[in-house]
């Protein structure tokens, strides 16, 4: 699973960890994002990584679908380069995962309008991507009352994956330009150096 020449790092020490993934503007660049992101954490600080799918989208199911083929049924957990991805999620999902040993969990909790905002707003780590273009503005104004509007202290990390991040009409505490992802499952240095820079 590693290139030649490349050891695999020792374990961190890191406590349990949820990094909640929330979309902006529609579509699911944030999946593709819990994706590397999770592959970041098992390869590159070899945490014992989930990614579970609380969106209601079905995104990791069509993932397994696309590997394998539409004929293959799909199963409620697969492996793939380390990480172990949900795609039959629920609430309980999470605890289920962290007290089987799991020290990461990255969750996908899709659109910014879904029910699930509170949930997402109580991850250890909370990041939100979208899209700067000029006809993407209003989704991102709208996303102030259901984010900051009584979470004035919690962090979060805004990832843009186009337009211009200086057009942006609120504040976050990063706001960073995503690299492009050519393939989720081998990141690239710069994509590995962009997320050890992020996450510290």
């Amino acid at each position: 699973l590693y290139e030649k020449g490349r050891k695999k790092p020792k374990k961190s020490k890191q406590a349990r960890t949820e990094i909640g993934v929330l979309e902006a503007t529609g579509g699911t660049a944030a999946a593709a994002v819990c994706v590397a992101v999770s592959g970041y954490f098992n390869e590159t600080r070899a945490e014992r990584v989930a990614c579970i799918d609380l969106s209601g989208q079905g995104v990791f199911s069509a993932l397994y679908e696309g590997l394998h083929g539409r004929k293959c049924s799909t199963p409620a957990e697969f492996t793939l380069r380390g990480v172990t991805f949900a795609t039959e999620a629920t609430g309980d999902t999470l605890a289920a995962f962290f007290a089987k040993g799991y020290s990461v969990v990255v969750t996908y909790y899709g659109g910014a309008y879904t029910k699930k905002v509170e949930d997402f707003l109580r991850c250890d780590l909370r990041i939100v991507v979208g899209e700067a273009y000029p006809w993407m503005i209003r989704a991102w104004e709208h996303l102030e009352e259901a984010l900051f509007a009584k979470r004035e202290k919690l962090e979060m990390i805004a990832l843009i994956t186009g337009g211009d991040k200086g057009e942006l009409p609120i504040r976050f505490d990063q706001i960073l330009d995503m690299p492009h992802l050519s393939d989720l499952l081998y990141l690239d240095r710069k994509t590995e150096r962009f997320f050890t820079k992020m996450f510290g």
